[in-house]
């Protein structure tokens, strides 16, 4: 599964948008993550598991001399959303902020480049 694009992100209750920039052959990717009235932060993290099904996703959010976060998920599929199969894309999981939490979080896809 390719998580490239921008999801909606619902982390403890705090909204925002995560863009996937880059994904590499191997799952890595790269890109930002940004809260409502928060600063722009980057993200790395990897994709592993099937295609098809759910699939492991952990990333990290960092802004130096404030704060790190680490998310561990995973990405899967919804059902379909209308007759013509279209599915919906989560990822879903449990992050910590500075070693505290666990904290839910989830994201669905808003846009695939």
């Amino acid at each position: 599964m390719s998580v490239l694009g921008d999801w909606e992100i619902n982390g403890n209750l705090f909204k925002g948008t995560l863009e996937i920039k880059i994904q590499g052959a191997d799952g890595s990717f790269g890109g930002f993550l940004q809260m409502k009235d928060e600063p722009r932060d980057t993200v790395s993290g990897k994709i592993e598991g099937p295609g098809a099904g759910p699939t492991r996703v952990a990333f990290t959010r960092t802004r130096p001399g404030a704060f790190t976060q680490v998310y561990i998920g995973a990405a899967a599929y919804g059902p379909p959303l209308n007759p013509t199969g279209a599915r919906e894309e989560i990822l879903a999981g449990t992050f910590t902020h500075n070693g505290e939490g666990p904290y839910p979080w989830f994201a669905t896809r808003i846009k695939v480049p």
